[in-house]
């Protein structure tokens, strides 16, 4: 934690990621303060879910990316934007901006493992009004299923 009271810990947990689009992850202990947090859903990460919440309101690209600005169906929930960075391995950032002046964003670099371009390393930084948090995640160990073939 960047604010009062100055946090730091390591968690170590597992990711795992079903198709469809059931993307989450688990931490093997959290702190006190933290119950609760043990189990994570991250679907908002990936991009198949996007219409069931979101309407698209931009999209351009840059080179291989492609940026997609986004609004939240739902209103008004304090999100005023969200904006998500694409390229042909999938998600690379997301920011979500609220209108009280918050806002989180999110970066994924990604390596291949057994062809499949995986996440390797992810970075989220939180700005809230009370609080402020960095977060750093290498992953590692994968395990890829793949269907058999038909």
């Amino acid at each position: 934690m960047k604010s009062f009271p100055f946090l730091t810990f390591h968690l170590s947990g597992q990711i795992s990621y079903q198709r469809p689009n059931r993307f989450s992850v688990h931490f093997n202990h959290v702190p006190w303060f933290a119950k609760g947090f043990n189990d994570i859903a991250m679907d908002e990460l990936e991009p198949a879910t996007w219409p069931n919440k979101y309407d698209v309101v931009s999209l351009d690209r840059t080179g291989d990316r492609t940026n997609v600005q986004l609004r939240e169906r739902k209103q008004p929930s304090g999100l005023t934007a969200v904006l998500a960075s694409i390229d042909a391995d999938g998600l690379r950032t997301m920011r979500w901006m609220f209108s009280s002046g918050d806002r989180i964003e999110y970066s994924v670099t990604r390596s291949e493992v057994d062809g499949v371009p995986l996440p390797q390393i992810e970075d989220a930084e939180i700005q809230r009004s009370l609080y402020h948090l960095v977060a750093h995640a290498t992953l590692s160990e994968y395990r890829v299923v793949t269907d058999p073939p038909v």
